[in-house]
This record gives structure tokens, sequence and C-alpha cells, in this order.
């Protein structure tokens, strides 16, 4: 059995705490030493990955076994995007 790639969770929130469904959360490995595009995610041959939250703004984004360390980027319409460095997997 493949042991499951690890993971980044959290929940994706508007300035006054709302969850924010349908946001989409990419993950990029923080040893990347290429520019990559968010666009990129889930292409073949991207090391980055994405999700989409769920009603609740919740999410489950899965990281690069090969760098201890992610950067976070959340994405919504009608909302600024955020970006957040030195993840790591939990």
């Amino acid at each position: 059995m493949t042991p499951e790639p690890p993971r980044a969770t959290g929940t994706v929130v508007d300035r006054d705490g709302r969850p924010v469904a349908g946001a989409r959360v990419v993950s990029a490995p923080g040893n990347l030493g290429k520019a990559a595009a968010p666009g990129d995610a889930g292409m073949e041959g991207s090391p980055l990955r994405y999700c989409s939250t769920d009603p609740a703004g919740k999410f489950a984004v899965e990281l690069s076994p090969e760098s201890p360390r992610h950067t976070l980027l959340a994405e919504a319409a009608g909302f600024a995007c955020v970006v957040l460095t030195e993840v790591l997997p939990g």
C-alpha cells in the first residue's frame, strides 16, 4: 500500500471570520528552484498541488514529500490573494 502524501490542512476565512467556500488553495514546495504559476497546479510534471475549500472553508492540500517547508496561496473571486510561507505538514 502506498503511503498517503503529507498535507496541510486549515480553513480559509474572510476578514470577518466567515468561511470562504470554493477558494482555491495552492501548495508549492519551499525548495522550488524555478518559477511556477499557480495556474500550473495539478498539471503533469508541475510540483504545485491544489484543492478547493468545502462549504465550511476547510481544505486539505497535498504537499511535496521532498520538501520540509511549503508556500500556500489561497485565492477566491472577490477576495485578495493570501500567501503563507514556511508551512509545515499538518
